[in-house]
């Protein structure tokens, strides 16, 4: 079983389905166990739950482990579930006070036209911190990601990129902050970026972060529909060596080329 102990650096958030049981997914920002992180059917896990007053059947509120003979991912349904760090917004500042982070994504995106968040402690322009999207609809940009930091007064930095997760397969992508501009890449040596127009801002993020939603409740949502395997954050930059073996302790993890 992959540890925190088998990745390089020391994350301020660190969430693998690898060990869906809350070992080593606590927080690290927060200190609690991510308690919708379990198996499905756990008592610990709220499986069905309603959705809105005019909702006519419960639907999952929660994400939820899948497990196979090759893999073990934590499922999000595209119709109502998300995962939400309770407290960990005053520990995510660092996103919007300093503008350098490491931010490391795999997943694996199951549909298309599914453009809901893939992380965010952010609403947009208007609010401090990072939220991360896939764009939908499109010809040409259905999936590609999206980063916005806001300053809690206007932009930081918004990017649309036109690097996505392919279909149906898992997908790395490293998200780079490093103080004047955002990059981005899957693979270390082609990046696309943009440099910040906008200030550093001061105090905490705007929200505790969501995996999987724009927020705490809606009632029609458009949620994303895919796999996570590992989400993990640094407040700081990895040196190529340690890029190196974070991707190789993740396709190890994995059993695939990433």
């Amino acid at each position: 079983m992959s540890t925190i102990a088998n990745f390089p650096g020391s994350p301020a958030l660190f969430l693998n389905a690898n060990n869906v049981d809350g070992l080593d997914n606590e927080l690290l920002v927060h200190g609690a166990d991510v308690s919708a992180w379990f198996a499905e059917g756990s008592a610990l896990l709220a499986d069905f739950t309603p959705v809105g007053a005019d909702e006519p059947t419960k639907l999952r509120a929660n994400p939820y482990m899948k497990k196979s003979s090759t893999e073990q991912s934590v499922a999000f349904d595209g119709v109502f579930n998300q995962l939400t760090s309770i407290g960990s917004a005053s520990l995510l500042n660092f996103i919007h006070t300093t503008g350098v982070f490491d931010l490391f994504l795999v997943h694996r995106r199951r549909a298309g036209g599914n453009e809901r968040r893939l992380f965010g402690c952010s609403g947009g322009s208007a609010q401090k911190g990072l939220q991360v999207l896939q764009q939908a609809g499109a010809v040409g940009t259905d999936g590609n990601l999206s980063v916005t930091i806001g300053n809690n007064a206007g932009l930081i930095v918004s990017f649309d990129t036109t690097l996505q997760a392919e279909l149906g397969v898992p997908t790395m992508v490293l998200i780079r902050g490093d103080g004047t501009r955002i990059r981005v890449t899957k693979n270390f040596y082609l990046w696309q970026s943009k440099t910040f127009t906008g200030s550093l801002a001061t105090g905490d993020a705007f929200a505790d972060y969501h995996l999987g939603s724009t927020g705490d409740a809606m009632t029609t949502p458009s949620l994303f529909e895919g796999d996570k395997f590992i989400v993990a954050l640094y407040s700081t930059n990895f040196t190529l060596p340690n890029l190196v073996l974070w991707k190789a302790a993740a396709e190890a993890q994995l059993g695939v080329t990433l």
